[in-house]
């Protein structure tokens, strides 16, 4: 498996069925920041970077400067559950170690699926603070679209952090 970078442009609007999965407003940032893919042949998964504030979407005093956000990380579903995801986002991390950009790497995700957050702390992130009401149609989503299979909504998000 590879990872590799991919400039904004058609190759990334291509892979929006992939960046959906995590976010339904993936299409709104897909040209920004970094999009990492992860895969040889085809792209297995990808993670989209942002330097963390940058673009107003979060209260930029949560993290210190320096610090990048995991806007997106995505697994296609026929990939998820085979180790994809870890592998990625731990080539992803050593590749922000090696680029020297950044001190901090942080990512946020919906309250209402446990399995998530699991996920990420097994990445070696650790929780750091909640926002409320993230998740509801003034932000423009849509509520039923966020129902998990235990019955929870997502409203709200769950930071996680862990140093470079």
């Amino acid at each position: 498996m590879r990872l590799e970078l991919l400039a904004p442009g058609p190759a990334r609007h291509a892979l929006l069925p992939i960046l959906r999965l995590a976010d339904d407003l993936a299409d709104g940032y897909v040209d920004d920041g970094d999009l990492w893919v992860y895969g040889d042949d085809t792209a297995d998964g990808v993670v989209l970077t942002v330097p963390y504030g940058a673009d107003g979407r979060w209260p930029d005093d949560l993290f210190p400067a320096r610090s990048v956000e995991l806007r997106n990380v995505a697994v296609r579903d026929d990939r998820q559950g085979h180790g994809v995801g870890r592998t990625m986002v731990d080539a992803v991390v050593g590749a922000l170690v090696e680029q020297g950009r950044w001190d901090r790497a942080v990512v946020g995700t919906g309250t209402a699926d446990p399995t998530t957050y699991v996920f990420y702390q097994r990445c070696g992130f650790r929780p750091h603070h909640v926002l409320r009401d993230v998740f509801t149609r003034e932000h423009g989503y849509d509520p039923e679209r966020l129902r998990e299979d235990n019955g929870l909504v997502h409203l709200d998000m769950l930071w996680f952090d862990r140093p470079l």
